[in-house]
């Protein structure tokens, strides 16, 4: 590459995918996998909502409750253009701190539905934050959550 000259950006295929996005996509398939064969959407709504506030339980000693509150309110705003089902509850969207309202939404849907929208909600909340603090950060402010989570999942006596 000469003097001047851009780098060329690396075709998606070669991209290395963050960890969070690995360990989501683990986290979505065993959802989606364990909803198929019976899982309620209440089932699902508590993993999804477990790890919703186990990110904000990690992130709040560094951006406080303020900053996590707006990142879910967006969060909620952005994901709700594709699953409208989230902002489904009288009144529009729920608060970002009612976390009982949100899981009545999820709880309305199907297994299926609740894992997919439930897996964009945590998608786009991990997203912003990347965004805001970079991936590598991401990364390592929220791999306990991870850890925790999928150890706990594949711990609980789900069908399978």
């Amino acid at each position: 590459m000469g003097y001047g000259e851009r780098p060329r950006p690396q075709p998606l295929a070669t991209r290395k995918m963050p960890e969070h996005d690995r360990e989501l996509n683990d986290l979505s398939a065993r959802l989606a996998q364990r909803a198929s064969a019976g899982m309620s959407s209440a089932e699902i709504s508590e993993v999804i909502l477990d790890a919703w506030v186990r990110i904000g339980v990690a992130l709040t000693p560094i951006v406080g409750t303020r900053a996590i509150a707006l990142l879910r309110q967006r969060t909620l705003l952005l994901t709700a253009e594709k699953h409208p089902f989230l902002s489904g509850a009288p009144g529009g969207l729920p608060e970002a701190a009612d976390l009982d309202a949100l899981k009545r939404l999820l709880e309305r849907q199907s297994g299926a539905q609740a894992v997919v929208g439930g897996g964009a909600l945590l998608q786009t909340l991990l997203d912003l934050l990347a965004s805001l603090v970079g991936s590598s950060l991401t990364e390592r402010l929220l791999r306990s959550v991870w850890a925790n989570l999928l150890s706990g999942l594949a711990a609980k006596d789900f069908p399978a």
